[in-house]
């Protein structure tokens, strides 16, 4: 009875070793893992610095002045999103490596900020791009300056004042600066051509109904349209109101009046 129990004791002793061995090799191989990790991390993150500096350059390229106030016109919306990309990419965390926030190099910390700061210059380029574009679609051609308001933009025939509302209202996110203050003038040089419009529009219902002129129409009405029309930027929308004031003027008796 006693050679079975040996033999019983020397099995359960042989597996207990296997396992303790087992568990201290699986230790010391995450262990072994563990650091080379932080091996890893030291190395990139260091290698990062570089990287930064070299995207926070190309970000400067993005803006017209130092101020970083206004952008370069050259820009385009795909070069701002691949900057923003390869930003993005760049890995400084410690959830980044898997290890623990102390494990982190010493410099880790600075190139985080510099990265930081990096990327906000980066989106605000974006930002502002997106409302250059979206104030660009209000005319019939982009904008020559964005540096000063020229009052040189034409409306185009479809734009509304709800489209100029859509860009106003998403300048609401933009802190107060030079840039905000040029834009928020093209879009009031865009709302008084659209008042405008509205106005003739609001004069031929009163005076045209159907083609025909109605016992409202009087001539003062008929004479501030063609002021209007006068005044109107866009060619076809001008036009188009232009033939409406000829029809009122034959109907009405102006024959000797000139578009």
């Amino acid at each position: 009875m006693e050679k079975p129990f040996v033999k019983l004791l020397a099995t359960v002793a042989v597996g207990t070793g296997a396992i303790v061995i087992c568990l201290f090799g699986y230790h010391f191989n995450n262990q072994r893992q563990h650091h080379q990790r932080i091996n890893y991390a030291e190395s990139a993150i260091t290698n990062q610095k570089d990287t930064v500096t070299s995207l926070s350059k190309e970000v400067d390229k993005l803006y017209s002045t130092k101020e970083k106030i206004f952008l370069n016109p050259e820009i385009t919306e795909e070069t701002v999103s691949n900057l923003s990309h390869k930003l993005s990419s760049i890995k400084l965390s410690a959830d980044d490596y898997d290890i623990k926030e102390s494990e982190l190099p010493k410099e880790a910390a600075a190139i985080q900020e510099e990265k930081k700061a990096v990327l906000t210059q980066s989106e605000d380029a974006e930002s502002k791009l997106k409302i250059q574009t979206a104030v660009n679609k209000l005319f019939t051609k982009n904008v020559s300056n964005w540096q000063q308001a020229v009052d040189d933009v034409i409306i185009k025939e479809k734009v509304t004042s709800a489209d100029v509302a859509r860009v106003r209202e998403n300048m609401s996110f933009f802190k107060d600066s030079p840039w905000k203050t040029v834009v928020m003038q093209y879009l009031g040089f865009a709302d008084t051509q659209i008042a405008q419009v509205t106005q003739l529009d609001q004069l031929f219902d009163t005076m045209l109904k159907d083609g025909q002129v109605t016992a409202t129409a009087t001539y003062d009405q008929y004479l501030t349209a063609l002021s209007l029309i006068e005044q109107i930027r866009n060619e076809k929308i001008s036009v188009a109101y232009a033939t409406k004031a000829q029809t009122v003027a034959q109907q009405m008796g102006y024959s000797n009046t000139s578009y």
